[in-house]
């Protein structure tokens, strides 16, 4: 998560001590997303298993 958070903040110019303007919120989300999705779809073609 946190690699997709370091690109969300990099391709929005924001740098890592700046806070996220409220009108950048969805925008970071979608980049969030974008990094993470492939990673979620790959553990969800596992079968689920309970402990």
């Amino acid at each position: 998560m946190t690699e997709a958070a370091q690109f969300a903040f990099e391709r929005l110019g924001i740098h890592p001590n700046e806070s996220l303007p409220p009108e950048k919120h969805q925008e970071f989300i979608d980049l969030m997303m974008e990094r993470i999705t492939p990673f979620i779809a790959a553990h969800m073609k596992k079968p689920f298993q309970l402990d």
